[in-house]
């Protein structure tokens, strides 16, 4: 029983040896190895830090862009208002003339042409019929047919005597994509009349002004029924629906959208005096472009600098194995 007690004694003893000898042969490891290890440990902490903060950097800044992209939407969406006020100012001036009162169109036509002509603006009186009684684009007298605009003219009649101002259409007398604002008069005889203010869509090109604008950024007035006015983007044609036909009708803010295959970053204001909406669009990649050179550069940076740090240590590493290899020779030739 003593000799059983004994051999367990004995093998234990060399279990937990061999034990201590691969844990010993474990943590043996070159000098390098350790000297690596250590810058390692100093290196990789302050990168990630460095992430973190370029992250919330990157965050603080896009929330800059936002609400400067507000604003900008929202000065445009000013002007054009304040374009559309001074609008139907004028056609109420218009509409106290005594001659529209004695139904003296002449006079009334050469009233107008002295009040408009230093403006971008011609006036149009519409009867019931949507004849044309008068355009200050043409001589008096011209020939004219029905309005361009049925759909308004006949809103404006049915408005309740409430101004309104249309979406974009192509005016024939003109020539080119133009947009009404349109206010109902009526005559002592009863007989009904629409005043309209018309000016071409190329005249609000202000409201969307490229000089304004980041670069990599587009702008586009959008009435309605979702047809482009005026853009930047010279790709996006006047009259034409607008591309992005996921932005909503009636939107405000800035979001993301993907359309065919490509996400931007969109930016809308919508005008409760026209129903018109404001929109700026870059693509997302443009947008992220200067966080992702951050990134890129970042990244790039802490991988060279590990590198140039690791290879120093291990050139420093080896240099001190030498000395010890030296030392240690010198030993062992001083014990034999």
């Amino acid at each position: 029983m003593t000799g059983v007690t004994e051999e367990g004694k004995r093998r234990a003893s060399n279990g937990l040896a061999a034990m201590v000898d691969r844990a010993r042969h474990g943590l043996t490891r070159p000098f390098s190895f350790y000297l690596t290890s250590l810058l390692l440990v100093a290196i990789v902490p302050a990168f990630i830090f460095s992430l973190v903060v370029l992250k919330r950097s990157v965050d603080a800044q896009e929330q800059v862009i936002t609400s400067l992209l507000q604003a900008s939407t929202g000065s445009v969406t000013r002007i054009v208002e304040r374009d559309i006020e001074g609008m139907l100012t004028t056609l109420k001036v218009l509409s106290t003339s005594r001659a529209i009162e004695d139904a003296d169109l002449q006079a009334f036509y050469e009233r107008a042409s002295t009040a408009l002509a230093q403006t971008d603006s011609y006036l149009i009186v519409i009867d019931r019929k949507h004849e044309q009684r008068l355009n200050t684009r043409v001589p008096f007298g011209t020939q004219l047919g029905k309005g361009s605009d049925p759909d308004s003219i006949e809103r404006a009649f049915t408005n309740n005597g409430a101004p309104l101002v249309s979406n974009v259409f192509f005016g024939k007398t003109a020539g080119k994509w133009v947009f009404n604002v349109y206010l109902p008069a009526k005559l002592s005889t009863g007989e009904e009349y629409l005043l309209a203010l018309t000016q071409n869509a190329e005249n609000m090109a202000k409201a969307v002004n490229r000089d304004t604008l980041s670069p990599g950024w587009n702008a586009a007035l959008v009435d309605g029924a979702g047809k482009v006015i005026i853009s930047s983007d010279a790709a996006v044609k006047a009259g034409k629906p607008f591309f992005l036909d996921k932005v909503p009708a009636i939107s405000i803010g800035v979001r993301n959208i993907k359309e065919n295959g490509t996400e931007y970053r969109v930016a809308t204001e919508f005008s409760v005096i026209t129903g018109w909406r404001i929109i700026a669009w870059a693509p997302r990649s443009i947008v992220d472009a200067p966080a992702v050179w951050s990134f890129l550069w970042l990244s790039l940076g802490g991988i060279i600098f590990a590198g140039i740090a690791i290879a120093g240590s291990l050139a420093i590493a080896r240099l001190l194995s030498q000395g010890v290899k030296l030392v240690a020779q010198d030993a062992r030739r001083l014990g034999a």
